[in-house]
């Protein structure tokens, strides 16, 4: 009993010791990070996907945005529905949790032919859970990168940002 306490107690401090999320605030760029798990957006009703853009800047990153449609696949515009984004401590790998996103008109075979020119990102993989009615993606990276992530204000069109900056600020 004591050793099951003691693992418990373990477990609980941990659990309790994790990062809060930083927020993303409408409008407004979140703090770029090397690793960490950004939160933003709202709780709304049923949402898609209707497009996913990338742009490279001279500096070395690149930025990747998700757009935002009503559950009939019209644009909106104002705040995003609610997200979470973790980069993993590595800075190798990010997660993207686009909840309430039960349809997207950008498939995986279209966002990866948008990434295959990206000098950061290594691989895609990009799902549906039905369950949870959202759409998950994750990016690999060929180098360490720092993130920042963008969250729309309530006159733009409904998105999400990340920009990918290379740490060291190399170009390659």
């Amino acid at each position: 009993r004591a050793r099951l306490f003691f693992v418990s107690m373990v477990v609980a401090v941990s659990a309790s010791a994790s990062p809060s999320p930083m927020k993303v605030k409408p409008g407004s760029i979140a703090k770029a990070a090397r690793t960490g798990f950004f939160a933003g957006g709202e709780a709304t009703h049923e949402l898609s996907l209707i497009d996913a853009t990338t742009s490279k800047a001279a500096d070395g990153s690149e930025s990747l945005a998700f757009f935002y449609g009503n559950d009939r696949g019209q644009p909106l515009r104002g705040l995003p529905g609610f997200f979470q984004i973790v980069l993993d401590r590595d800075g190798k790998r990010v997660a993207i949790d686009l909840a309430q996103v039960s349809r997207t008109a950008v498939d995986p075979a279209a966002l990866r032919k948008k990434l295959k020119s990206s000098k950061l990102v290594s691989a895609l993989d990009m799902t549906m859970d039905p369950t949870d009615s959202s759409t998950n993606i994750t990016l690999s990276f060929k180098e360490p990168i720092e993130l920042a992530v963008e969250a729309s204000g309530e006159k733009s069109p409904s998105r999400i940002a990340i920009t990918l900056k290379p740490l060291g600020g190399s170009k390659k």
